[in-house]
């Protein structure tokens, strides 16, 4: 996995990152991607999840509990955050991301198809497309997966 992070409604989001270029993104990512979000609840535990991200504060010298308190939801409160963290994972609640230069067309067809399908998981691809100019590099993001269907549910 090459990034995972809770977001500000205590949701796991698990990132894959990779070039268009790399044939092996389409069979061996997407199972990898699919085994680690099976088996996150098992193998992350909150309490793991919560020591490294304690551990990780640390290494950058921060509070632990103002980078949440500054980052959640409103209407969620510090102890309870944890708890949401474990709640959500344990319910399925988390969020899986493929990112690269260019989403291979049979790529966004398995992240739609999922998209579509999986509740409460979601999947998505973003598609950062990357323009060079005089002196100037502009990316430029796009999401696949996000269908009307997906977003009501």
């Amino acid at each position: 996995m090459d990034h995972r992070y809770l977001d500000h409604d205590a949701i796991l989001t698990l990132f894959e990152v990779k070039r268009s270029s790399d044939t092996r993104f389409r069979r061996e990512v997407i199972g990898r991607m699919l085994d680690y979000a099976a088996n996150a609840v098992v193998y992350w535990p909150v309490e793991e999840i919560k020591t490294k991200f304690e551990a990780a504060c640390s290494a950058l010298q921060v509070d632990p509990d103002a980078v949440v308190c500054e980052k959640v939801s409103e209407g969620f409160e510090l102890g309870d955050f944890w708890q949401k963290v474990k709640t959500k994972l344990q319910a399925g609640r988390i969020r899986m991301i493929f990112i690269a230069d260019e989403i291979p067309p049979k790529l966004r067809r398995v992240v739609e198809f999922f998209s579509g399908q999986l509740d409460p998981a979601e999947v998505l691809a973003v598609e950062v497309e990357q323009f060079v100019g005089e002196g100037m590099r502009t990316l430029v993001p796009r999401v696949v997966g996000q269908t009307e269907a997906a977003r009501r549910k």
